[in-house]
């Protein structure tokens, strides 16, 4: 999905904010599971909250390589996705969750090409997300 300017991404617990080029976003799903019966009492075997059953996936991020991201691989980092600004808008919206980084690579260096730095997160726990304004 390609972004247009203001588009970033921050990794709060790193304190880095990157430009976004583009991502591939992620694929929530919950998995089904078989109640014993309706009267279990909160906690006593069933899940406590959506994010225990829900798997809210990995986001692909893919960013201008500055050569000088001091990224981290496993750190728990609180995420801030801020999509360009909408028409008629003055911030653009937001996702924000906790998860860390599970994978980190670099495109070749090429003369007369971009080189992107790619950065995979998996999301753990949940989305927040709020609307342009």
């Amino acid at each position: 999905m390609p972004t247009g300017h203001t588009a970033a991404v921050t990794f709060g617990t790193s304190g880095i904010t990157l430009p976004l080029v583009s991502y591939d976003p992620n694929e929530r799903s919950v998995e089904s599971y078989e109640e014993p019966h309706l009267g279990l009492a909160a906690g006593s075997g069933m899940p406590k909250s959506p994010s225990e059953i829900e798997d809210n996936g990995e986001y692909a991020f893919h960013f201008e390589n500055d050569m000088d991201s001091d990224l981290s691989l496993r750190v728990k980092e609180t995420i801030t996705i801020t999509k360009p600004v909408a028409s008629g808008n003055t911030n653009g919206a937001t996702e924000a969750f906790t998860g860390f980084i599970s994978s980190i690579s670099e495109d070749s260096m090429e003369t007369g090409t971009r080189n992107l730095l790619n950065v995979v997160v998996t999301v753990d726990g949940d989305i927040t997300f709020t609307a342009g304004t």
